[in-house]
């Protein structure tokens, strides 16, 4: 199995880098309940993302953006009106937020 764990210079690297679709497809804000995954490439085609963008079935504003590296190392997530979320530390984090 490959390796996906990355360092948080890495990941700050990863995030901070300038992305383009790999492609010029239009597409759709997924359906209820529906989500997508968008290819994308850095600028020097070293590095490939993916944005992921899910949609809740029943409450049609909750939505997530996620974008990967690496396939599987998610380097953000932003959700939008879904529940409030606890961190480590107790503190609770309504929506919107981001994950980073």
């Amino acid at each position: 199995m490959a390796d996906i764990e990355i360092t948080q210079a890495e990941a700050d690297s990863l995030i901070a880098m300038e992305k383009r679709f790999v492609d010029d497809n239009d597409w759709t804000f997924p359906p209820a309940g529906e989500g997508i995954g968008l290819a994308l490439t850095s600028l020097d085609k070293r590095e490939n993302f993916m944005l992921d963008v899910t949609r809740a079935q029943i409450k049609l504003t909750k939505a997530t953006y996620q974008n990967r590296a690496r396939q599987a190392v998610i380097l953000m997530r932003l959700d939008l009106d879904g529940s409030t979320h606890r961190n480590p530390d107790g503190t609770e984090i309504p929506c919107p937020h981001l994950h980073v």
